[in-house]
């Protein structure tokens, strides 16, 4: 009777695992896409990085210099749509290598140089508002190619998204199993800020999101 009743346990566990797996979201968004190319992840990294390069990095300067530490730090970039631009709302620091205090220099030393810039919506961002951006700065700031070459690339293992200096993958995008055509949630280094899983496929929901380096993409070492 014992060995019946826990036998019936199992069943039902087992059942209710099965049926709360198979429950989809009640107001699910409408935003579903198929997965990003990796060459159209690159494009986007790449279009980032000629905004920072362009209007941020030539600005930081003897601010940057005068932070005392050596590593690397991440930061998630908030913008919102004003238009057909991007201007920037917030920024924080995501993690870093260096101390809180350094960390928190570095923090303010972007802040003083993104103040007034922005970069140009494009097709691919359709109706979105708002835009995430984690990206992560080298300190000190490589003085040339080759010393970004460098610090690139050096192998520390992991999902990176700009070569060793960018972070791990920060958002998500919907990928794709044809044979049997299943389909999933997945990190991803360009998608969108958060994705739920459904029985007929994914809803990939605003903000758009973007993960690098300033000094890479996913095919590593960006040259400008």
């Amino acid at each position: 009777m014992r060995n019946a009743t826990v036998s019936r346990l199992a069943l039902v566990l087992v059942l209710g695992v099965t049926l709360g797996a198979q429950t989809k979201p009640k107001e699910p968004t409408p935003d579903a896409m198929p997965s990003i190319s990796c060459e159209k992840a690159i494009a986007t990294q790449n279009r980032i990085n000629r905004y920072f390069h362009g209007s941020v990095v030539p600005t930081l300067g003897a601010c940057w210099a005068g932070i005392a530490g050596s590593g690397t730090v991440q930061f998630t970039f908030g913008f919102k749509r004003d238009k057909e631009l991007w201007v920037p709302a917030a920024a924080i620091v995501r993690s870093t290598t260096l101390s809180a205090a350094d960390a928190d220099r570095a923090l303010g030393c972007l802040k003083a140089s993104i103040k007034g810039t922005a970069f140009a919506v494009e097709d691919d961002d359709k109706d979105a508002d708002a835009y995430n951006v984690h990206w992560s700065f080298p300190v000190p700031m490589p003085r040339n190619l080759d010393e970004a070459a460098a610090r690139m690339n050096v192998n520390t293992g992991g999902n990176r998204c700009g070569g060793s200096e960018g972070p791990k993958e920060a958002c998500w995008s919907c990928w794709y199993q044809p044979v049997f055509g299943w389909s999933w949630c997945s990190g991803a280094c360009v998608g969108f800020s958060s994705c739920s899983s459904i029985e007929s496929g994914c809803f990939l929901k605003y903000p758009k999101c973007a993960t690098g380096s300033v000094f890479g993409n996913t095919a590593g070492l960006v040259k400008y």
